[in-house]
Parts: C-alpha cells; structure tokens; sequence
C-alpha cells in the first residue's frame, strides 16, 4: 500500500499590534470593539484563546489584530491567531522568544 503525501502553504496573514494607549484601560480591537477596566470584564477572555491575554499585569494595554482569512475556515486561523499574539505582547515588554519556545506555548 502506497502512502501519499501532499503538502501546501498560503500566503495569507495574520497581524497583531500591542500598545499602550493614553487612557487607562484595556482595549480589544478584532471583529468588536472593547473597552475594559480589567481582563476579567472582557467577553474575549472567556473565549479559549482569551486566557493568552490574561498573563497582562498593566492597567493600560490595546491590542489590535487583523486577519487577511476570517476565523472558522479551517486554515489554522486560530493557532495563526494564538501565534502572532504571543510573540506581540513578548516583543511589547522587550522580551525575547526563541522560535522553539513560542511553538511550545502556542501549543
């Protein structure tokens, strides 16, 4: 029995921008706009992706993302998603990731 392998990659992305607004608060900017005392209040950290942001300690934070495919098409928008934010929010508090350790945690 002959076992075959096809193998593909698009050129789409996903972008992720961490900042620290003028105001006090946390603001989510996806398909919504969010604008939150704490992570707590947020109906993204419900969602299971949500956790990820709930590692930020700042009272003043907003993360904007955009995605050139929307969620739900089963191209790996979501580990995409999970991927591009980790690496955001280390590069936000000058921190290095090695390659290794961010697939690790985007698990």
């Amino acid at each position: 029995m002959a076992a075959f392998l096809i193998a593909g990659a698009i050129n789409k992305y996903v972008y992720v921008n961490v900042m620290r607004p003028f105001t006090q608060g946390i603001y989510l900017k996806y398909s919504h706009l969010e604008h939150v005392d704490t992570v707590d209040e947020s109906p993204a950290s419900h969602h299971p992706r949500g956790d990820q942001d709930a590692r930020l300690k700042t009272p003043q934070v907003e993360i904007t993302t955009l995605a050139d495919i929307p969620s739900g098409t089963g191209l790996g928008s979501s580990g995409s998603f999970t991927t591009a934010l980790l690496k955001a929010l280390y590069v936000h508090r000058m921190r290095q990731i090695e390659p290794k350790e961010l697939a690790e945690l985007a698990c």
